[in-house]
């Protein structure tokens, strides 16, 4: 069985480790990130690929630098990442309504922070078990 691949991107270090080890759990392999600007500077030629990088995206949305909807809107926009954006996620802990709005347009999925774990797990097994 080939290797599922999952991104995180959060600036709070605990919050990103809880992510990581909660795709762990469900047998991914966990590529953690504190900001977008780290991701593309690791990735600076990521262009889309027949198949996409990463089975499943989370991000924060507020981190310095670059909002978590701005960063996933990047991937699909200017990189053309062909992840199907109901595989990307959102979390945060302080959605404003502005936020709420472009993160539903974009099509993503929506968390709040904290988020139980068993939501997070659900999420992951109607991607994945259906």
């Amino acid at each position: 069985m080939k290797t599922r691949k999952a991104l995180v991107v959060d600036d709070d270090p605990l919050c990103r480790n809880l992510l990581a080890d909660i795709l762990r759990e469900k047998n991914f392999e966990v590529s953690p990130y504190r900001t977008p600007h780290e991701f593309f500077a690791d990735h600076p030629r990521c262009r889309a690929q027949d198949q996409a990088c990463y089975a499943v995206i989370i991000s924060d949305n507020r981190m310095p630098g670059m909002s978590g909807i701005d960063f996933l809107h990047t991937l699909k926009a200017e990189f053309k990442c062909p992840l199907p954006v109901h595989h990307m996620a959102l979390i945060s802990g302080d959605w404003q309504q502005q936020d709420l709005n472009r993160a539903t347009k974009l099509g993503c999925r929506i968390f709040d922070k904290p988020t139980p774990i068993d939501t997070l797990f659900a999420w992951l097994d109607e991607l994945f078990c259906s």
